[in-house]
């Protein structure tokens, strides 16, 4: 197996854990945040990881337009963001609607998938600038973008057992 198809095949899987964890979401989880928590919203933190990964994969490592756009976030509750960082502004502004994000999630997932399968050995080992220093792009996929998206997922999950919700699928 080739590195971007493993790497592919790890996005796959991540997004598809996160399908499951976004599974029997209502409007109320969505949106609470437990008392004395310092934490943002399911919503918050579910909209930041799907633009987060865009903005890493795309605009960051493949040097493409990522998906993300007024237009592609148009009727999913969610306003484009300055920055793919999760303020409290931003966060406060989220009103998901959830079946129109995840539609929007997908489109931004099978761009992640088609874009990073397709990369080659030579842009996999290209030094990209980023928050952590030049890396290869192979290693920000792995130890930034697709490490971003786990552990987000894993808060997600965290947040909906503390609202009486199954938060891992397994």
């Amino acid at each position: 197996m080739k590195v971007a198809e493993l790497l592919q095949q790890s996005f796959k899987g991540s997004h598809e854990i996160l399908y499951q964890v976004m599974d029997q979401l209502d409007a109320k989880s969505l949106s609470s945040v437990p008392a004395g928590a310092n934490i943002q919203s399911i919503q918050a933190i579910l909209a930041h990881l799907v633009i987060g990964e865009d903005y890493i994969v795309h605009g960051m490592i493949a040097k493409k337009p990522p998906v993300t756009s007024a237009e592609t976030l148009a009727g999913t509750g969610v306003p484009q963001p300055q920055a793919p960082r999760l303020t409290p502004e931003w966060a406060a502004q989220i009103t998901m609607d959830l079946p129109r994000f995840t539609a929007y999630a997908k489109q931004v997932f099978a761009a992640t998938e088609t874009t990073v399968g397709g990369m080659t050995e030579e842009e996999l080992d290209t030094l990209i600038d980023s928050p952590f220093g030049k890396r290869p792009a192979a290693a920000l996929l792995t130890g930034f973008a697709l490490y971003h998206t786990i552990g987000h997922t894993g808060e997600i999950a965290a947040l909906k057992g503390i609202h009486g919700l199954k938060g891992l699928p397994f």
